[in-house]
């Protein structure tokens, strides 16, 4: 089974590609996420690797972008 975090952009970043609106999905095997929390973690390095932008677990910001990116839900 795999849970799906998906990060939604508030404001285009294109220098990475990223345009506002977009949804980008972080798909997470449940075996990865034993507790609550650690999944954001994950998906937090998945997309930081992707896109070389940290996001935060709480509201997905970015320090050299901040404010640019929600997560939106998990499904």
């Amino acid at each position: 089974m795999v849970q799906t975090y998906i990060i939604r952009v508030r404001r285009s970043i294109r220098e990475v590609g990223l345009v506002e609106g977009m949804s980008i999905e972080v798909p997470i095997r449940c075996g990865l996420t034993p507790r609550h929390g650690e999944g954001f973690e994950l998906v937090r390095r998945m997309f930081m690797n992707k896109y070389g932008i940290d996001i935060n677990a709480k509201y997905a910001w970015s320090p050299i972008w901040p404010g640019c990116f929600d997560i939106e839900e998990v499904k």
